[in-house]
């Protein structure tokens, strides 16, 4: 909370109504669950917390499409190369944790698909998902490449503790 409250772009963003203060409280949620994974070593509290992830990014994917998951698996993803936790990839790959994810994405997208034209469809998976990452669309006036760009001074003065993290992360990538 103290590092968000130092923020200015996340102290700006909380006073507007926008679908990314529910993406942020899903994305938050799904830190602590993947923490609880993370930090617990009886398998079956493993699957229990990656299966709440699961769910929680399937509510986020509800919010904001394919924004949160892959800006959390992609961050996810490259915390468990740099540590070398092969060994969440069994629970993180588990059916439990997959359903999880799946169960909320069904409730959109399987009346979206069997409704929706192949125009929209095309517009909903390639224009807006791929085509918002390399150029603006639609309503959106920047690509996504923008946001990294912009994040070292929109999460200004937190943003330069980053570099100490990412070392901090690396220096201790063999601890359990």
């Amino acid at each position: 909370a103290l590092i968000l409250v130092l923020a200015a772009r996340f102290c700006r963003t909380a006073h507007e109504i926008l679908l990314d203060n529910a993406l942020v409280a899903m994305m938050s949620l799904a830190l602590y669950f993947g923490w609880l994974g993370i930090s617990t070593l009886h398998p079956e509290a493993k699957r229990r917390a990656y299966a709440g992830m699961a769910c929680v990014l399937g509510l986020a994917f509800l919010v904001k499409g394919f924004v949160g998951p892959v800006l959390f698996g992609a961050g996810l993803l490259v915390f468990l190369l740099v540590r070398k936790g092969w060994s969440e990839f069994k629970p993180l790959l588990h059916p439990l944790t997959l359903a999880a994810f799946l169960v909320p994405v069904a409730f959109w997208l399987i009346p979206f698909l069997g409704r929706a034209s192949p125009e929209l469809v095309r517009a909903f998976f390639i224009d807006n998902h791929f085509g918002r990452f390399v150029e603006a669309f639609a309503g959106h006036s920047r690509p996504v490449y923008y946001y990294l760009l912009d994040f070292w001074p929109a999460a200004f003065p937190v943003s330069v503790l980053l570099p100490f993290a990412l070392y901090d992360l690396w220096r201790r990538r063999q601890e359990p």
